[in-house]
């Protein structure tokens, strides 16, 4: 019997979270086999001492099936969870490409709303899901993953899209503890996610604050209030059935954040990292309420503040 080969394509903060559960179920397993592409200290750390992840109060240790930079290493896969920055999507894409048959199924899990997209430019015949999750965790150092509060969940699927493939992904997650969804109107989901970290995103970014001092503070609450509505402007303008009361719904999930949680752009930006997610989370919003003559002011102002905050800093 075949097994379900299943390749984690980066390993940061989603992707050894959600690698490290299958890792830790599935260890020596008869059907399902959990393969890691990861690189540099992370690699040599994961292949020597297996993967750590620390769950609150609760840890453990996982190791792969295989764990390697070289693509060609895996053989065709199964599926491919592909767990990397949205900016690193198109070169990621080229890098797996033999590893993906006409029957892979791949699942995106990037932040924004266009990554099928991008994947299907290179891999046109395949079944290509929309994917989002909601999770606080970062890769502390090498081999090392800390998650931070309740929150833990993987969406994925097609809307109105019925696959046994992906009912059978769907099995292997839960199997192993992921907090996991197939659903049928992801389009709805992934908006929804979109609404809640592009605005988030935008203001921790462009007052250098993490979500606790957002708010705490009168001003910049109603700063993210206003980039709430005009993204969900967006998103009625594209006929998206969002649910109601979402600005209720994001400051819902942002009081359960633990008290110094951010977001990766602002973690980015804080770095001084010259490739951030402010092209795909707020400029995406910036161009896309142009063309669908949405107002977006808050959004561009903030989206222009940004770009020159970072270009002070890039020039220095």
């Amino acid at each position: 019997m075949t097994k379900n080969k299943i390749l984690i394509v980066g390993i940061g903060g989603v992707g050894g979270y959600f690698g490290g559960l299958l890792a830790k179920k599935y260890q020596q397993n008869d059907d399902i086999e959990i393969c890691f592409l990861s690189r540099s200290e992370n690699l040599r750390k994961i292949k020597s001492e297996g993967i750590r992840v620390f769950d609150d109060e609760n840890e453990f240790i996982a190791r792969p099936d295989l764990v390697s930079d070289n693509i060609k290493d895996f053989g065709l896969v199964d599926y491919a969870l592909i767990c990397t920055k949205t900016y690193n999507l198109t070169e990621v894409a080229q890098q797996i490409a033999p590893c993906i048959s006409d029957t892979t199924v791949l699942i995106p899990l990037q932040n924004g709303v266009d990554s099928r997209g991008v994947l299907l430019n290179f891999f046109p015949r395949n079944l290509i899901t929309h994917g989002c999750v909601y999770l606080v965790s970062r890769l502390e150092s090498p081999g090392l993953i800390q998650k931070k509060g309740q929150v833990g969940s993987l969406f994925f699927g097609l809307n109105n899209v019925h696959d046994v493939r992906l009912g059978k992904l769907q099995e292997i997650l839960v199997k192993a503890g992921v907090k996991s969804e197939l659903s049928l109107d992801i389009n709805k989901v992934i908006w929804e996610k979109f609404i809640f970290l592009s605005s988030i995103a935008t203001s921790t970014t462009y007052f250098d604050s993490n979500v606790h001092e957002i708010l705490e503070s009168s001003e910049k609450l109603e700063f993210l209030k206003s980039l709430i509505k005009e993204v969900i402007e967006l998103a009625q303008s594209k006929e998206i059935q969002i649910g109601n009361k979402q600005i209720d719904r994001v400051l819902g999930v942002l009081s359960t954040l633990p008290l110094d949680a951010t977001t990766s752009m602002h973690s980015d930006f804080r770095s001084q990292n010259k490739r951030t997610e402010l092209e795909s989370l707020t400029g995406f919003v910036v161009k896309e309420g142009r063309l669908d003559n949405v107002s977006i002011q808050t959004f561009e102002m903030m989206y222009n503040g940004i770009k020159k905050m970072s270009n002070t800093v890039y020039s220095k």
